[in-house]
């Protein structure tokens, strides 16, 4: 194990489990932005060995192949067990070359917090912007978007009490975006996101929640649900990333359906938005695979916020390639 004694023992550690170069160049560039001690490792018993001594650490593990993922949770398991309290979720982060739905081992890990999909171009940046991520998750309480970003973003905010005012505020989003000189694709390509998380957020939510009579999407009345909207649409802007939350008040999000829909392949053809069905956590897969990075923050039975973040490029092309990762975190 690999870490500057003195005064940096007494802050908390971020522990790198991984022997790739672009894994400590990525894990360096967050430790500046948290404040982290970084600790690295190749052994996965190093590892484990670290967080059952360190007071709230935060560790990335190289999940590059179903071998290494399971070298780490068979060491965790046999020293500390899966369901520790020293094995938090919120707080495991892996780091792969591929995506969510190329690695089912991950998606379906009972430890799985955070999935973290490699740059491949650039890890310095994409280390710094990932940091803000891990700094807000670092104070073990609930967070919401002002807390990632700096306090000289360009923030906004709207209460929707309404299905019906899904369309106008869709156009807000988009009309925002483009005056803040986004390409029309991107910004397109942003709004149909905003629609899934807004769609997960007016059905699935309650839906989840136990608040509706049925228990198929197809037969949910439109109106019933439109009654009961309360929902908060905050966006985001710092010049170079942007970032939309959509909060609904139910708390009622589960990690397991959350990952099945997100590491779900699809073809554009596979996959239609419609009136009858409101099946909208599908969607998710298309947000993730397209450009986007998901943020879920779920204090459970209280409220979800969920959280998109997309990097503004010149090319639509560098836009559907761009850093991204799945982090989850579940306050209970």
């Amino acid at each position: 194990m690999n870490g500057n004694e003195g005064k940096d023992s007494l802050k908390k550690s971020l522990i790198l489990l991984s022997d790739r170069a672009e894994d400590k160049v990525f894990a360096e560039q967050v430790c500046k932005v948290t404040g982290l001690h970084l600790k690295t490792t190749a052994e996965p018993k190093e590892a484990v060995q670290a967080l059952s001594q360190d007071a709230h650490p935060v560790i990335f593990v190289d999940g590059s192949t179903e071998k290494l993922y399971t070298n780490f949770e068979e060491s965790v398991g046999k020293s500390l067990g899966i369901f520790s309290e020293k094995v938090q979720p919120n707080a495991i982060h892996f780091l792969t070359d591929d995506e969510v739905s190329q690695a089912p081992f991950l998606a379906q890990s009972q430890i799985l917090g955070n999935f973290v999909t490699r740059d491949p171009e650039d890890c310095i940046a994409s280390g710094r912007h990932y940091g803000r991520i891990v700094r807000a998750a670092t104070r073990s309480t609930p967070f919401d978007l002002s807390e990632v970003f700096q306090k000289d973003a360009k923030t906004q905010a709207i209460a929707i009490d309404s299905v019906t005012h899904k369309q106008k505020t869709l156009e807000a989003v988009k009309a925002y975006l483009l005056a803040a000189n986004w390409t029309p694709r991107a910004a397109n390509r942003i709004t149909s996101s905003v629609d899934e998380i807004l769609m997960n957020a007016f059905y699935d939510a309650p839906l989840a929640a136990g608040l509706t009579s049925d228990a198929t999407y197809p037969s949910l009345n439109v109106n019933e649900m439109a009654k009961k909207a309360n929902v908060t649409l905050r966006l985001a802007f710092d010049g170079v990333y942007f970032g939309v939350s959509v909060t609904d008040f139910y708390g009622s999000l589960d990690k397991g359906r959350l990952m099945k829909h997100i590491a779900k392949e699809f073809s554009k053809s596979e996959y239609k938005v419609k009136a009858s069905s409101f099946n909208a956590g599908i969607g998710l897969s298309i947000v993730h695979q397209t450009g986007g990075s998901l943020l879920f923050m779920s204090q459970t039975n209280v409220k979800t916020e969920a959280m998109l973040f997309f990097k503004k490029t010149d090319k639509f092309k560098d836009f559907k390639r761009q850093f991204r990762f799945v982090s989850t975190q579940f306050y209970f």
